[in-house]
Parts: C-alpha cells; sequence; structure tokens
C-alpha cells in the first residue's frame, strides 16, 4: 500500500494547547485571515463577530516554518510507505514550535449584527475591510482600522435570505455572495455580484437544475 490508497483515515489524535477566543456563545458559522496572517476574523450564530490579532508566537509557528516542513515530509512518507501515523516524537509541540508559545490573541474588534453571521470575508486588497454577511440578505462593510461599520447592502429582497458564503476577487473591488433562501418551495438561492466600493449590484447569478 502507499500514497493514494482509497478509504486512508487517520483517527489518531495528539493534544495540543489549546487558546481561547472569548466572545461567542454559540457555534461560529464562518473563520477568516486576513491578508497579512496577522488578524483572525470569525462570526457566528449568536450574530456577533470578532476580530483577533494574533500573537507573534502563534505565526512564527506556522507551517511555513523549517520544523513543519520537516513534518510534512515524514507525514508522506508515511503515506508512501503504509505507515499507520506520525509517531509521537514527530509531533513533539516544543520541536515543531522551537519553544515558542502560540498563546497570547488579542481582540481588536466586535461587531453585533443582531441576526445570525453566515459569512465573513476580508477584501485582500485593503486588507482592513471586513465584510459580514448575515441572515437577512445584508452584507455590512467593518472597517478593522476605524472600528466601526462603514456601509450596509442588501444583496437580496428577501428579508429572510441567508449569506452563507462571500468571496472576494484578489484583483479588482468585487466581491460575490451566496445567499440561501429556507423556503423549500423556491429555487434554494443565487450568487450575487456586488461592487465592493460602491455597493451597487453588477450581476445576479439564479441557481437553477439540470446542466450540462
Amino acid at each position: 500500500k502507499g500514497y493514494g490508497d482509497e478509504n486512508k483515515e487517520s483517527t489518531t489524535f495528539h493534544p495540543i494547547k489549546t487558546t481561547s477566543l472569548k466572545g461567542h456563545h454559540s457555534s461560529i458559522t464562518s473563520i477568516r485571515f486576513s491578508g497579512d496572517g496577522k488578524r483572525l476574523a470569525a462570526g457566528g450564530l449568536d450574530g456577533v463577530v470578532r476580530v483577533w490579532e494574533l500573537s507573534e508566537g502563534l505565526l512564527e509557528a506556522s507551517p511555513a516554518s523549517e520544523s513543519s516542513r520537516v513534518l510534512d515530509e515524514k507525514a508522506i512518507r508515511a503515506l508512501e510507505f503504509g505507515q499507520q501515523e506520525v509517531t509521537r516524537s514527530d509531533l513533539d509541540e516544543e520541536k515543531l514550535m522551537g519553544g515558542r508559545s502560540a498563546e497570547g490573541c488579542k481582540l481588536v474588534g466586535t461587531e453585533f449584527c443582531r441576526m445570525p453571521v453566515g459569512a465573513v470575508e476580508w477584501d485582500p486588497l485593503s486588507d482592513e475591510l471586513l465584510l459580514c454577511g448575515t441572515y437577512n440578505s445584508k452584507i455590512r462593510l467593518w472597517s478593522a482600522r476605524q472600528g466601526r461599520v462603514l456601509r450596509t447592502t442588501a444583496v437580496s429582497r428577501d428579508p429572510t435570505g441567508r449569506i452563507i458564503s462571500i468571496s472576494c476577487s484578489p484583483k479588482r473591488p468585487v466581491f460575490v455572495a451566496s445567499v440561501h433562501n429556507p423556503d423549500p418551495s423556491t429555487s434554494g438561492g443565487a450568487l450575487i455580484a456586488v461592487n465592493l466600493q460602491t455597493g451597487r449590484h453588477i450581476q445576479n447569478f439564479i441557481l437553477a437544475g439540470g446542466g450540462g
């Protein structure tokens, strides 16, 4: 057996350090890194969006570190030779992190949306604008620098529409939002393209059955 074997599944879990991100009181539905990797935004069913600034210890312990590349190589070799798991010594926390601590995430922003949050997304062009989509077809444009909402855009006339995903273009001030309609008698939802700078709709894509 080797790499690519069907139904190969790892069921071994190793203990790691746990860092508390306080502030949410229900399930988190969406979480995103900022483009520079220094901030983490999370939105939940409690209608709250939190933004944390990540500690240097956590950033320095990212998979880009030399020790993590060593672990990746060992994990690949384990799959190639049918080894059941990477050994616990390979996963030694101090070895992987070079003695650095991953603790210390500072809360730097909070937005109370008063509706369940289905999606959050950072604008990659500015790296300080955060889009927060809620379960009433609306998207808030929140400024991390100013700590306030700059604009709220309704992407659908349906007040029950749920924003379940947002994706920003990496090259243009445009985002696409996926709106889900919970009514089973409808088509289910749509994709809405919006100009990030003006909030004006560019194109609606209605989801329909069929295809080819």
